[in-house]
């Protein structure tokens, strides 16, 4: 399993889907996904329905932390782990 992070445009804007990757099942979880103009902030993050606008790296970094510590992230993880091992 191993963490991946795809990048499209979308008319002006950069679009980032974090996802989590088991290659030995071939499954993709998208995460979150984190938008933003050319410019990188405002940063406008989307994790489990909710939307955030951040406007600096140190706002982007806790919203990080706070996504990869989420008891909902440690869900995803452990029931990705069980298929891989099943």
């Amino acid at each position: 399993m191993k963490g991946e992070v795809s990048t499209h445009v979308l008319g002006p804007m950069f679009i980032h889907s974090f996802n989590i990757v088991a290659p030995t099942i071939k499954y993709r979880y998208e995460l979150f996904t984190a938008a933003h103009a050319i410019s990188f902030y405002p940063l406008t993050v989307q994790f489990s329905s909710q939307k955030t606008v951040l406007n600096n790296e140190e706002d982007f970094r806790a919203k990080l932390k706070e996504i990869l510590s989420s008891q909902h992230t440690l869900n995803v993880v452990h029931s990705i782990l069980a298929q891989v091992k099943a």
